[in-house]
């Protein structure tokens, strides 16, 4: 994705992008020429782009981290480093071939792999059971906050938003007679989910809780974590498990 990215940064007035894949065996003479290569079968995937093309002086720093010919703010310097670090962490090969106002080829070469391919199993999972309940959602995140939502209200639930502890403890409050369920991220400004939850099961209502977290250390660490009215779901949230978690705890 870095290196189409960056092709398509290379043709502002348009142009030609061409990705390519092949099996291709690199032999002694290759690796003669390429000291870091083993001779070998390889997968090779192979972008190349009509545009502005690099000079000999650009192309020797390319892969070095916060190098960029980018404006201020369009490019970090990052793509191709981590592009780099991935095929390296693979046991792969990355190669830059560009000429001014001639365009660019990267190709990288992949080890491939000998053997028997694992079966793949045809699965298919029933669809989660929705419901009309109304949930509280807490989060901080306006993005992560929008995507929940959509889920929910997609599967047929009502939905109370709260951007932080403090919100949730508030519109709470306010629709005790009809929240069924609470879910919260546990870290959160002003006031975070666990102690937002406290406050509101304080009042003597045990109120079913999917709690949410990026960091695994912090779910591992809240107590009951067994308990029958409390879910720990780890960051990014996958739909299908979110829903499941939220029907269990209704159920």
């Amino acid at each position: 994705m870095n290196l189409v990215i960056n092709a398509r940064d290379a043709m502002p007035q348009g142009g030609k992008l061409l990705l390519e894949t092949a099996n291709v065996v690199l032999d002694e003479d290759y690796v003669k020429d390429h000291p870091h290569a083993r001779p070998g079968p390889y997968v090779m995937i192979s972008v190349t782009d009509t545009g502005c093309g690099m000079t000999p002086e650009v192309m020797e720093r390319i892969f070095e981290p916060f190098y960029t010919t980018k404006e201020v703010g369009k490019g970090t310097g990052l793509g191709l480093s981590v592009a780099y670090g991935i095929v390296k962490q693979h046991d792969g090969l990355i190669h830059v071939y560009s000429e001014p106002d001639k365009g660019t080829t990267f190709r990288i070469y992949l080890p491939r792999f000998e053997g028997e391919a694992e079966k793949a199993l045809d699965l298919v999972e029933p669809e989660i059971r929705g419901g009309t309940e109304t949930i509280l959602v807490a989060e901080d995140d306006p993005g992560v906050r929008s995507y929940l939502v959509t889920v929910l209200r997609e599967a047929g639930y009502h939905v109370v938003e709260a951007r932080n502890g403090v919100e949730a403890v508030e519109q709470y409050v306010r629709h005790m007679e009809t929240v069924d369920l609470l879910v919260c991220d546990m870290v959160m400004p002003t006031m975070g989910g666990e102690e937002a939850v406290a406050m509101i099961r304080r009042g003597g209502r045990r109120i079913p809780v999917v709690f949410m977290s990026g960091y695994p250390g912090r779910v591992n660490g809240v107590p009951g974590p067994s308990a029958s009215d409390t879910v720990f779901l780890e960051k990014p949230i996958k739909r299908r498990e979110f829903l499941k978690a939220i029907r269990s705890l209704l159920d």
